[in-house]
């Protein structure tokens, strides 16, 4: 009875994929040398067929002397996020 429990459970189980799912489905990275100044920064976001599925504007973007300035931006569906890293100080 033991090994027939046993048997049954190893086929009806299924790995946990939750953190696998979550991962995106894609990445990219780029990085750009900028002089120190104020930089206007838009990303454009393409469809599965290459094409142009939104353009969005993200303003001015400062980069100071020296440092190091990072800007994430993460797409969800036809929802885009971005953040700037150090935060530019009004």
């Amino acid at each position: 009875a033991g090994l027939a429990a046993s048997a049954a459970a190893s086929y009806t189980e299924q790995a946990d994929l939750r953190s696998w799912l979550t991962l995106p489905r894609s990445f990219q990275a780029a990085r750009i040398y900028l002089p120190a100044g104020q930089h206007s920064a838009s990303i454009s976001l393409k469809n599965y067929g290459g094409g142009n599925a939104a353009r969005i504007d993200m303003g001015q973007i400062r980069v100071n002397p020296g440092k190091t300035t990072v800007v994430v931006i993460r797409s969800l569906r036809d929802r885009v996020y971005f953040d700037v890293f150090p935060k530019n100080p009004n």
